[in-house]
């Protein structure tokens, strides 16, 4: 089983939330990643995310103090899996920071709410040699996830961009520029209701997707979902999505 140095997941809300609890299992309790002399696993998990939890996400979110997402969920995952190396960056992924989140050889689980962060964090795993980036999302009832693998310098699966003109050209709705009056996740949910079950189905399907390329047999770059039609369509490396 491949054994990633660090797991950056980014975005800590109704799919990163769940996504974070499903991982931190998965590698704390898994023999193949080994202890090291300090007690903790051979990878560490970074959490990271400059939004806030507030009592208006409690339907879909788990939480137990009112504070920012990234510190609050390193502080409750740390108590459940103490062989695991937490480490929090309580800041939206921007244009000024995204070089030093996003290295060579990480492993990076994005669940982010808008096309722009998307974009960058993209455009950031493009110009490294080897990175994993697993992307996830939703909308009501619908969502897909996307895995773009760089070995070498050579992309295994294509980058997130490649059939997404709406990522490739998207700007303006960062929650971490500025400019931007927004409250985390709150303006999409005013325009786009989110359900419990879809942000599962999404978090879920990317852990499982992470758990395919850890032991080397990810065949597909994205996978769609419905949960109305309980229905799923999954893209091998050849199809092109429409």
């Amino acid at each position: 089983m491949k054994t990633p140095t660090k797991i950056k997941i980014i975005g800590l809300g109704g799919i990163g939330g769940v996504l974070a609890n499903s991982i931190s299992r998965f590698i704390g309790n898994h023999p193949d990643y080994d202890a090291n002399s300090t007690g903790s696993t051979v990878c560490d998990i970074v959490l990271i995310d400059g939004d806030r939890f507030e009592t208006g996400n409690i339907d879909r979110q788990d939480f137990e103090n009112i504070s920012n997402k990234a510190q609050e969920k390193v502080r409750m995952l740390s108590k459940k899996h103490p062989r695991v190396l937490f480490e929090c960056v309580p800041e939206y992924i921007t244009e000024d920071n995204v070089i030093m989140n996003i290295r060579e050889n990480d492993v990076v689980l994005m669940c982010v709410d808008n096309h722009s962060t998307r974009r960058l964090v993209a455009e950031r795993c493009e110009e490294l040699d080897n990175i994993v980036l697993i992307s996830g999302g939703n909308d009501e009832i619908d969502g897909n996830v996307q895995i773009h693998i760089k070995e070498g310098g050579f992309d295994i699966t294509p980058s997130i961009l490649k059939y997404h003109p709406e990522i490739a050209e998207a700007e303006g709705d960062n929650p971490g520029e500025e400019d931007l009056e927004r409250e985390g996740c709150e303006q999409q949910m005013n325009t786009t209701p989110q359900i419990i079950q879809a942000n599962e189905m999404a978090a879920n399907l990317m852990s499982l997707t992470f758990r395919n390329w850890a032991n080397g047999n990810v065949d597909y770059s994205e996978i769609y979902f419905d949960i109305d039609n309980v229905s799923m369509l999954k893209y091998s490396l050849e199809m092109r999505p429409v």
